[in-house]
Parts: structure tokens; sequence; C-alpha cells
């Protein structure tokens, strides 16, 4: 796909991405060095994700009550820049603990009004392709952050985490620039080509609501016609916050378990990291033409039992070392693409182009919601009872989100 005006402004998420490669699997480390146990980096990350909760829905209503999109992404550019760099000059973890929650809040408007904006720029048919072209671009660039991270730690092996996070906030920033440059409102690219992207194609199957109003055909169990929007609604963001829970248990407190159970470096952690990154970035676009093709519900399904399966493998002995770890990742990469890629896809289609934004930001909340429970439940469990614990609980969740997923009924001739 050749890079055009409704494409071109993905470049403005590299320099974060990277920025967030560098730093995600030092945040434990850095807590720990400035004298957090595993009970509090929980908490840390349980206000982190709350944060990204609270702002998902607020930026995400903001953009669609303004009719707006680049603001709101160059600000969150802007707060989640700083907080990375806050989080490398902080002194100690008091100082730490604020810095990472304004990093939430900021990304929060990445996630939301990128995700918004890109599906303002598509076509209904082609929605899950695209979606999976976003998270690939922030798939590569994570993965050149974590390579880049790697590569350090294992050059200057007494390097202090702070100074990766001073030198990653600062080539955040960088995005603030490009997003102004490149980004360009919906209405304004319709209005110059003469087409009317900013909203769904008129053959997407659509339940109608009300007279205004329509909402995508996803429905629940066994009498759909009777069950209401809203419902059907929370069934699919159930599954997707109990499949989010369970990979913030396991990849928030994993370097530390590399670390202490796996007998490995800071640079394992970064290997392993790596592994995950690099094939859910070259996963997320396949994925996502997959999904457009035979449908979400299926390509969901089976992405999920994927990681039920890798998670499982997780809680035995044989696989407490990087080797086997990095090889269960591979697994949970190519899941991870296809449940980013299809979630996202699924709510936006029949969506006015008026909803999109809130409706972004409220599929943020459910996956931010599962990540906050998931982070303050890690750090409890392992304090308690140890990470296989952990592993066992992550893999009896994902199954719990496969089941409610597998039993959401879709309309006929609507391919979800």
């Amino acid at each position: 796909m050749a890079p055009d005006a409704t494409t071109r402004w993905l470049a403005s998420m590299v320099p974060f991405k990277s920025a967030e490669g560098v730093t995600a699997p030092v945040v434990p480390i850095l807590a720990t060095v400035l004298g957090a146990g595993a009970s509090a980096i929980g908490v840390m990350e349980f206000l982190f994700q709350t944060m990204m909760m609270a702002g998902a829905f607020t930026w995400g209503h903001a953009s669609d009550r303004f009719r707006l999109r680049k603001p709101f992404l160059v600000a969150g550019f802007a707060l989640a820049g700083l907080g990375i760099l806050g989080m490398g000059l902080a002194p100690n973890f008091a100082t730490m603990l604020p810095s990472r929650m304004v990093m939430g809040f900021g990304m929060a408007s990445i996630g939301a009004v990128g995700g918004a904006l890109l599906a303002d720029l598509s076509q209904a048919r082609d929605l899950g392709s695209r979606i999976g072209l976003l998270n690939a671009v922030g798939g590569v660039g994570y993965t050149v952050g974590l390579v880049g991270g790697g590569l350090v730690v294992y050059w200057y092996t007494d390097l202090a985490p702070g100074w990766l996070f001073t030198g990653a906030g600062l080539l955040a920033l960088v995005s603030i620039p490009m997003a102004v440059r490149l980004v360009r409102e919906p209405d304004d690219i319709a209005e110059e080509d003469g087409t009317d992207l900013a909203y769904a194609d008129e053959d997407t199957p659509t339940i109608e609501v009300t007279q205004d109003r329509t909402y995508s055909p996803f429905v629940f169990v066994h009498r759909p016609e009777e069950l209401s929007v809203t419902r059907r609604a929370a069934a699919f963001l159930s599954s997707i916050f109990l499949v989010y829970l369970s990979m913030s248990a396991v990849m928030v407190l994993l370097p530390l378990y590399l670390l202490e159970v796996g007998g490995g470096s800071e640079a394992a952690v970064f290997l392993v990291f790596v592994v995950h990154s690099a094939v859910s970035a070259f996963s997320f676009t396949p994925a996502g033409r997959l999904a457009d093709r035979i449908g979400y519900r299926t390509t969901q399904v089976s992405a999920m039992t994927l990681r039920m399966v890798a998670f499982a493998f997780l809680a035995m002995p044989l696989f407490a070392t990087t080797g086997p770890i990095a090889g269960v990742f591979v697994v949970v990469g190519v899941s991870t693409a296809v449940i980013a890629s299809t979630g996202p896809a699924t709510l936006f289609k029949g969506m006015p182009f008026r909803e999109r934004g809130e409706l972004s930001g409220i599929f943020n909340v459910a996956t931010g919601a599962g990540k906050a429970t998931g982070s303050i439940t890690a750090g409890l469990i392992v304090a308690f009872a140890g990470f296989p614990s952990l592993f066992l609980l992550a893999t009896m969740m994902t199954g719990a989100g496969t089941m409610v997923t597998a039993y959401i009924a879709y309309p006929e001739g609507a391919r979800f």
C-alpha cells in the first residue's frame, strides 16, 4: 500500500513507539532500582492503565465533539513524551509514579484518536487491513526501540536505567513536529478530493437503533433479536477485557520473572520483548487481511486459543528459561496481532464519523480496564503465590475470553 494522505501520518507514530519500546521492558527494573517491590509495581501499572482508561474516553469524546483529530493526537504525543522524560529524571519511586500516570494519559489519545482517525480515512471493506497497518507501523517502531534499548543495555551494562528513559523521552517528543506536519483532518481530505472518506460504505451491514444512529451488528448468544445494542457491545467488550487482563498480568512482571527465576540478564529481557514485538509487527497486516476475508470472530477465537495454550506452557518449570520463553512469545506475538487488528475493526464497522472517536475511547477503556486489573492482580499473586499461579490465572482468563467471543453470533451476511 503506497503512502498517501490517508496513511502518511502513521510515520509520526514511529519515534514515540520506538521510545516506548526502549523503556517498556525496563519499567519494573527502574521501579525496583528506585525502591519499589512487586506489589508497588503492580499498583503503579494499575494507576497507569487507569489513566489510560480515563484518557481514552476523554480524548475520544472530545475529538468527536469538536470534529477534530490532529490537535488531540499532538497533545497525546506531548504528554506521553514528557511522562517518559519525567520517569528518567525521577530521583525516587514517589516521583516516578506521577510521570508514569502522565505518560498513560497521553498514550490514551494516541490509541483512541489515532484509531478513530484511521477509521475515518478508510473504507469499511478494508478496515481490518488498515487497522493492521496502523498496528504494524507502531509495531515496527516499538521493535526498533526494543532492539536499540537491548543493544545499549548489552554494551553498557553499568548504565543506570534512568538514562534510557531520558533519551527515550527526547526521542518521543520528535513525534510532535511530525504529527503537526503529516496529520490532516478527514474533512479536509474529503473536501479536497471530492470523496466522503469520513463515513462508512453504504453496503456495510448495520443495525438501525434510532432514525440517525447505527451500530455494528455484533449480537450475543442464542436470540440476538431480543438483546439491546448495549448488551451486545458489553458481551464483546467483556471478552476484550478478559484477554487484556491476562496479557497484562503476564507482561507487567515478565522482566522480573526472567531475571529472578529464569536467571537471565537485562539483555535477555529485551530479547524476549523483541521476539514478541517483531512477530506482532510482521503479523498485523496479514492478520487484518485474513480477518477481512474470513471474518473477525473466527480469527479472534483462533488467536485467543493460541494464547491460552501459550500461557499454559509458561506455568511449566520446563519453560522457566529465556529460550523456551522466547519461543512461547512467538505464538503470543501472532495472537497479539490478530486481537489488536480485529477488535477495533469490529466496533468501527458501520459507525458514523461523529461517534468513532468516542467508540475508540470505549474500546480502549475496556482494554485499559483489563490491563489495570491484570497489573495489580499480577503484583498480588506473585507476592503471595508465585509466578506459576500467575500464569495459570492468565490461562484461565484467556480461556474465559475465548468462550465469550466464541458465543457471539452475528446476523446473516455480516462478515464478523
